[in-house]
């Protein structure tokens, strides 16, 4: 592989890897303001979230009330978080691996790699997975599956363009996800940010 060719690989990772710390600061810390929805009048209005109660405290569960708002948060049980966000790292951490080897074609590394994050990677753990909503998890299982689908795309087609483009079309899903939720820890201080 040429230096350009090695040279353009490095803009465009480092360039995803923008992309994901802007993604993970306005999305999963939560620092962007709140959507704007129109009131009756006609001016903007902060959009209210949706709160589901996960986990041992469903007592909120009932005061959770649908307001129209695209973003629900999600709330966990305390450290869960925390460990839901180190899993999301590791994806992201193996997203931007899997395209560094195949930039090197290093294809059966980078298989190895997406299949440690499919569907055997899913957590188990009713503390953590107890109480998720259901379409959650739902993707929270299609992520998974993408995993064991690329590994076998990357046995199948070692083109480092085309496994490119797969990691690429799942970080799209990523910010979907990143868009529907906010995970907060219940106890914690609405609209406050979480470390």
């Amino acid at each position: 592989m040429n230096i350009l060719t090695r040279l353009g690989w490095f803009i465009v990772l480092t360039l995803a890897g923008l992309i994901a710390a802007l993604v993970w600061f306005f999305l999963l810390k939560g620092e962007a303001e709140p959507a704007m929805e129109p009131t009756a009048a006609g001016t903007p209005a902060p959009a209210q979230p949706v709160t589901i109660a996960t986990g041992s405290n469903t007592a909120n569960a009932g005061a959770a009330a649908a307001t129209g708002s695209a973003r629900r948060t999600i709330l966990v049980a305390p450290g869960t978080r925390a460990q839901m966000q180190e899993q999301m790292r590791a994806i992201l951490a193996a997203s931007r691996a899997v395209m560094e080897y195949a930039i090197d074609e290093d294809f059966s590394t980078a298989r190895n790699l997406a299949r440690a994050q499919g569907i055997a990677a899913l957590p188990t753990d009713p503390a953590m997975t107890g109480g998720l909503p259901s379409d959650y998890q739902a993707r929270t299982r299609a992520l998974r599956r993408s995993f064991d689908d690329l590994a076998d795309f990357i046995e199948a087609n070692p083109d480092t363009t085309r496994i490119i483009n797969e990691v690429t079309a799942m970080s799209i899903e990523c910010t979907a996800c990143h868009d529907a939720y906010r995970l907060e820890e219940q106890g914690a201080q609405p609209g406050v940010a979480q470390e």
